[in-house]
């Protein structure tokens, strides 16, 4: 390996491209006040104010969808500040939220090995593997449950439990409750039996999920985008294309200490990842026994218009209607586990269903399958540096580095290993390639490969022929033999299978012909 290669490469890095009250046991009687359905607008109610409450100056892009790419093509550093205010401006639970893209700084170019000039290594993620660009808020309306359960306590308290987020869509069934195992729901047809798939991106979809999972981070709820084992069961929550609706979305009912643990509702297919974060952790927790209420800054606020809602740790009023009628409440067994009547703390009420969130303590795997391992390039070339990440928790953006010689070459977030590497200097790459989860756990892969001048000769291009005379087969000569012929001889049961695997397993540039040819050749006597 070319020492000397990792500074000249270090230096010669291009920036990535594309684009509370106090709690109370009694068990006072409660004036259960009919409601309406928990639909959610798309819009504000005409003259109504469509920006976040003062003293909450955060646009979306600094939100919890955090780390989007910089929109500039300046390469400097993107910081961003989460904060979430109560009304009194304090702060509270998990009051400031920072994170940093991890991005190239500007560096000048340095001569590579060999070169006469200045050679710009072009390292960049592309987009469908880079976490998109924060949408702006989109403020919606969500008015109560026409119906709900029984008040009862949890059948097991402190169990956790599963969210599967389903952005494929479903044919829906009737008859059947609102089992999510199987499709079924209630609202069948509201929807005319189907809701369409979300039509947004894979990095779109990650970060809607990644939202969700922020705000139940300290929750026992675990949040997928595969569909679970039917077994212990899961709240589904439908998001894509509900059909030409008045509301954004929707759950069958307020389900009191969640004694039904499949429940299907739904939310429209909003781009931005707030939004619709707080429109899925809504409607499932209403599944989950927990009512609007007053507090702006909490994810069951009948208004979504707070940049950054969450699950407040403080006993908040509930509400019945978007006029914010205050009301004493349905699910109480739960509810004066921790306020006075007519008041919810949806933290504590979600961490006495579920418990606490278990630690991810198993680490991501990464297989990298591009370029080849020890495969020779002559330049120019363009390569796709890729590999799968396997993980217990995926989806997630995982903090991304590659190294040479102990040099940090890259380092970003992303999916998966998704680069485009560009005519970097001829030399011979060792690169260790690091995926780093969201609980700290790593997992590793390295490949090598040459980068050969331009007008050398590949030597995965050479045919290895018994003359010695170099030549490539490029005329397509096959011996007399037609393709398909010379294909049969080399893979007859007389020839060494450890051929065929070496033909198989290395980048090669040769004609169907030569290939076959060299398959065909017995092995020389031992």
């Amino acid at each position: 390996m070319n020492l000397a290669l990792a500074p000249a490469l270090l230096a010669a890095l291009a920036s990535a491209g594309d684009p509370g009250a106090g709690a109370s046991l009694s068990r006072r009687p409660a004036d259960s006040a009919p409601a309406s359905p928990v639909l959610e607008s798309m819009s504000r109610s005409p003259g109504a104010p469509s920006t976040p409450a003062p003293g909450v100056p955060v646009p979306e892009d600094l939100s919890r969808s955090s780390l989007a790419p910089d929109a500039s093509a300046s390469g400097a550093p993107v910081l961003e500040d989460m904060y979430e205010s109560s009304p009194a401006g304090a702060l509270s639970r998990g009051t400031l939220r920072r994170a940093a893209t991890v991005t190239q700084s500007p560096v000048p170019k340095a001569m590579s090995p060999g070169a006469s000039g200045p050679e710009a290594l072009d390292l960049s993620l592309r987009n469908r593997a880079a976490r998109p660009a924060a949408e702006p808020l989109r403020p919606a309306i969500t008015p109560p449950l026409a119906t709900r359960g029984l008040d009862a306590l949890p059948a097991e308290p402190g169990t956790p439990h599963t969210l599967y987020v389903n952005f494929d869509g479903a044919v829906l069934r009737r008859g059947c409750g609102n089992d999510s195992r199987h499709d079924c729901s209630t609202l069948a047809d509201l929807f005319d039996g189907y809701i369409g798939p979300f039509v947004g991106t894979e990095a779109r979809r990650v970060a809607i999920i990644e939202s969700v999972r922020k705000d139940l981070r300290e929750i026992g709820v675990r949040t997928t985008w595969r569909r679970p084992p039917d077994d212990p069961g899961y709240t589904m929550v439908l998001y894509g294309d509900i059909g030409a609706q008045d509301f954004a979305g929707i759950a069958p009912y307020i389900d009191c200490g969640n004694l039904w643990a499949n429940d299907t509702c739904f939310a429209g297919a909003f781009q931005g990842s707030n939004t619709g974060a707080t429109i899925i952790l809504q409607e499932a927790a209403h599944t989950w026994g927990l009512e609007h209420v007053n507090s702006p800054f909490d994810n069951l606020h009948p208004f979504v218009e707070a940049p950054t809602p969450y699950f407040q740790d403080q006993c908040n009023k509930i509400v019945a209607n978007t006029d914010l009628v205050e009301t004493a409440g349905v699910c109480n067994l739960v509810h004066e586990m921790f306020c006075e009547t007519g008041y919810q703390n949806s933290f504590q009420e979600l961490l006495y269903l579920f418990g606490p969130a278990q630690p991810d303590i198993v680490a991501p795997t990464l297989e990298l399958t591009s370029p080849v391992d020890g495969s020779y390039h002559v330049l120019p070339v363009e390569l796709s540096l890729y590999g799968d990440v396997v993980d217990d928790l995926e989806p997630q953006f995982y903090a991304v580095e590659i190294q040479q010689d102990g040099q940090t070459l890259f380092s970003d977030e992303a999916i998966r290993v998704d680069l485009r590497l560009k005519n970097p200097p001829p030399g011979t790459y060792d690169l260790l390639v690091t995926v780093r989860d969201e609980g700290g756990n790593a997992g590793s892969d390295r490949v090598r490969f040459t980068i050969l001048p331009e007008g050398s000769e590949d030597p995965d291009s050479t045919t290895g022929d018994s003359d010695g005379t170099g030549d490539t087969g490029d005329t397509g000569d096959t011996g007399g033999l037609s393709e398909t012929q010379g294909c049969d001889l080399g893979v007859s049961a007389s020839g060494p299978a450890w051929l065929v695997v070496l033909a198989l397993g290395r980048r090669r540039r040769r004609t169907l012909a030569v290939r076959c040819t060299a398959l065909a050749t017995p092995p020389a006597p031992r």
